[in-house]
């Protein structure tokens, strides 16, 4: 009998563990530090968005750029985003360069979003807000471990 119950036991706490090293929010992650308050959230491996916490007991966030925004950039007051199709991305693996990509412009002073738009349109818009500097691209993936 004691065997029995030191086997369910075992059962149990191995389930217990696999239970949760199995949840899919076990890797869900926030980056914070963006300018105006801005967030990028981790939801799932195809999930990631562009957000801005709200004060709404509703809700705690508003996503600005849905999933799946690929790269970031930030220059003073503006986050670039570069946004693919997930089920694309998940077919071609980690490369993002094979992907149709769209990109968006955020004012974080004015909250202005602009986008979708495509690479060519999105320099112009920079070069109208004589953004000539943006930083380099980071891969919102590597936002984990920052």
């Amino acid at each position: 009998m004691k065997q029995k119950c030191a086997l369910c036991l075992l059962c149990f706490a191995f389930s217990a563990v696999l239970s949760l090293s199995a949840c899919a929010g076990a890797a869900d992650w926030t980056y914070d530090d963006l300018p105006g308050g801005y967030e990028i959230h981790r939801n799932s491996s195809n999930s990631i968005t562009l957000c801005k916490p709200t004060e709404d007991a509703k809700a705690t966030t508003e996503i600005l750029i849905g999933s799946y925004v690929d790269m970031v950039a930030v220059h003073e007051q503006y986050i670039a985003a570069q946004q693919v199709n997930p089920a694309e991305r998940a077919d071609a693996g980690k490369s993002s360069n094979v992907l149709e990509k769209s990109y968006f412009l955020l004012d974080t002073d004015s909250e202005e979003l602009v986008g979708p738009l495509d690479e060519f349109t999105f320099l112009e818009t920079c070069k109208q807000l004589n953004i000539t500097d943006f930083p380099l691209w980071i891969n919102t993936t590597d936002l984990e471990n920052n």
